[in-house]
């Protein structure tokens, strides 16, 4: 039984590293959608301010006015396209949930040795329904994360 409790404990910490990976590429890859998403929504306040401006000004500068205009439309409709607001929410609430699944595999440590296989089946449960639930997991992190799983040397116990 001693063997067993160590095999689950081995298989938690090495689920906390490959949930570790995937926490710091979830942080990199809202970081990157962040500072993508800023540029847009500053041209689209930006550029309208800047026309309408100029239309008042209108001393033969209506194809300025048209450029700014248009350049404005086209990064509002594009942020919106993308959905950014969504992804990044989505992005947060998935880092969170990783976190969250993270601390489940490392209290396991913690729990006396009759409760780490129920807190393995837990936490595996939980990381189990977010892969289920979760869509905004890029194909070639879906790659990896398939590989992963294929040479893991240890698979978890079933209920």
């Amino acid at each position: 039984m001693a063997a067993d409790i160590d095999r689950y404990r081995n298989f938690a910490a090495t689920r906390v590293a490959q949930l570790d990976h995937e926490d710091r590429s979830l942080r990199n890859w809202l970081l990157w959608v962040r500072i993508g998403s800023w540029p847009l929504q500053i041209i689209s306040i930006v550029f309208p301010v800047a026309a309408g401006s100029l239309a008042l000004d209108s001393d033969g500068q209506g194809n300025l006015v048209s450029v700014f205009s248009f350049v404005g439309a086209a990064a509002v409709a594009l942020h919106r396209g993308l959905n950014c607001e969504a992804y990044q929410s989505a992005l947060k609430r998935t880092t969170q949930a990783v976190r969250s699944i993270i601390e489940d595999y490392e209290c396991l440590g913690a729990l006396p040795d009759e409760k780490v296989l129920e807190g393995l089946r837990r936490a595996e449960a939980r990381l189990h329904e977010l892969r289920a639930t979760s869509n905004d997991v890029p194909p070639r992190r879906r790659r990896q994360l398939a590989n992963l799983v294929a040479t893991a040397p240890f698979q978890a116990p079933v209920a």
